[in-house]
């Protein structure tokens, strides 16, 4: 890790962070889509679904409470509303067919339309027979009303007939047998009258209270009836009022054939309203199966959906938990894979410039910082072979300025020697030695000292060559002088080289000072910028 380069190091940080988020939305997508797909599920598939059920339920609770007063009151109103919403629920039977093979998963649905289906048509000819028995039960009670109005007129006129009878027999001062033949004559058609009265009674009242028990209470009264006619018969003579009795008698028996047909009618109106509560029913329990199950799933994918968002939610916490950790982490990482060297570099480029030349900066690396860390170490390395130079060559001036005092001596007292021999070689040989003083003293004078040195030496030269005739000794010596003090013009050539060396050193040295520091301010910069 540390061999990279500081723009893979930085940009596998950034590249660590999108991935961290990558993943997290990733997560987040999928956790979306379960609950987008969940959701097109419910608005697509189990909502129509329940919806339609609910209509199913709606239109045929409407239907049988419209079919239960047109049972009850006949009204043509209640008999339109009644086909009305047969029709819408057949309607929606058709709509759920149809939503039912758009989604094939609906497996409730599917199951649940034949019963339906088959429990409305069931419905639909029940509503059909319940019809056709009410237009029955109209057709009887009018007939039963032709019939018993039939038989108070037959009776009236025989009753009209028997009191005109009585009121000539009485007249006429018939015997009272045949009187009270007569009046029981008018008794029974009477009591005839009154079980007519009677029985027509307990038939509109089994109609009003739709109890059949009347019907049958009324069934037992026409025996009577024909009782009395029967009774009428056999103390009847005249051939006209025979035929009014038979007349009686025939449509007692109309009458008795009328409330026993609706007897029949009733039970097979009461036998069509109870199937067709329970085919209702039984409608009403498939589409209350429907909506259960339209709602358990609807439930189902909602709590599914709640769990997905839920374990999102955890998922996102935990992935950001986990993100910030392992960013602050990278993050940690890279800036100390950064700054530690680069806070080297700084330390080490400072002692350098404080002049501690035997400072090192352990970073190595195969990165910019550990570039720049062998670049300080070469530059350092460098910088000692150059001081070491200087060094040496400080030591070659010290040694020649040595030299070039020994010589100065030596020239001192050579001239001191030959002071008495010639106030010239004595005047130079004195300002020979003070330029030696000088040039000791201060070495940025020395060649200039030591070029006087040598044209004081020249002179003395030219000066002994003149007194040479005088004296063989200062001969001698002068020459020796002449060439120590050449020797001496040599070495203060070879001084002035090493001090320009000496500056050309001093320069670089300075050239290298600033640019460490130079170095030391861009790593401060760049360990400030990470």
């Amino acid at each position: 890790m540390k061999n990279l380069r500081l723009v893979i190091k930085i940009g596998l940080g950034f590249a660590i962070l999108t991935l961290i988020a990558c993943i997290l939305g990733g997560m987040a997508v999928v956790n979306m889509n379960a609950v987008g797909k969940d959701s097109t599920r419910l608005a697509q598939e189990y909502v129509p679904e329940v919806d339609i059920a609910n209509d199913f339920e709606r239109n045929a609770l409407l239907a049988m409470y419209a079919w239960r007063g047109y049972t009850f009151t006949k009204g043509e109103s209640y008999l339109e509303d009644g086909k009305k919403f047969l029709d819408l629920t057949q309607e929606t039977l058709n709509q759920a067919k149809v939503h039912a093979d758009t989604y094939p998963q609906l497996v409730k649905l599917r199951e649940a339309l034949p019963i339906a289906q088959e429990k409305i048509d069931h419905y639909k000819e029940l509503s059909l027979e319940t019809i056709k028995q009410l237009d029955l039960q109209d057709e009887l009670i009018n007939k039963q009303r032709t019939t018993a109005l039939e038989l108070v007129d037959h009776a009236n006129t025989f009753l009209q007939e028997q009191r005109t009878a009585m009121e000539q027999d009485i007249q006429s001062y018939v015997p009272v047998e045949q009187l009270h033949e007569r009046l029981q004559k008018i008794l029974l058609i009477n009591e005839v009258l009154d079980l007519n009265r009677e029985s027509r009674l307990k038939f509109w009242t089994a109609i009003g209270e739709r109890n059949t028990e009347y019907l049958d209470q009324a069934l037992e009264i026409i025996p009577q009836i024909i009782e009395r006619v029967g009774a009428l018969e056999k103390i009847t003579r005249e051939e006209k009022d025979q035929k009014q009795l038979e007349a009686i008698r025939q449509t007692a028996l109309t009458f008795q054939t009328c409330v026993e047909a609706s007897a029949t009618n009733w039970q097979a109106i009461q036998d069509a309203n109870s199937q067709r509560v329970v085919a209702g029913a039984e409608a009403m329990s498939a589409a209350e199966t429907i909506v259960h199950a339209g709602l358990e799933q609807t439930q189902h994918i909602a709590n599914t959906a709640m769990n997905n968002l839920s374990r999102a939610s955890v998922t996102m916490l935990v992935g950001l938990g986990l993100g910030v950790i392992i960013a602050v982490g990278t993050a940690v990482f890279l800036t100390r894979a950064i700054t530690v060297p680069v806070y080297k570099g700084v330390d080490f480029a400072q002692k350098i410039a404080a002049g501690d030349l035997t400072a090192e900066v352990d970073v190595y690396q195969q990165d910019e910082l550990g570039i720049l860390a062998q670049a300080l170490r070469d530059m350092v390395a460098k910088l000692r072979h150059v001081v070491t130079d200087v060094q040496a060559s400080s030591n070659s001036v010290a040694a020649g300025s040595t030299e070039l005092a020994s010589i100065s001596t030596q020239m001192t007292g050579a001239a001191t020697q030959t002071s008495g021999m010639a106030n010239t070689v004595s005047t130079a040989s004195e300002e020979m030695t003070a330029n030696m003083h000088s040039v000791s003293a201060a070495m940025e004078q020395a060649s200039v000292n030591i070029n006087t040195v040598a044209a004081a030496a020249e002179e003395m030269s030219a000066t002994v060559h003149e007194i040479a005739q005088n004296s063989e000794r200062a001969k001698t010596t002068t020459a020796n002088a002449v060439v120590k003090a050449q020797a001496a013009s040599v070495r203060v050539g070879e001084l002035g080289q090493a001090a320009q060396q000496i500056s050309a050193v001093t320069e670089t040295i300075t050239a290298i000072s600033s640019q460490t520091n130079l170095l030391a301010l861009n790593a401060t910069i760049e360990a400030a910028r990470a």
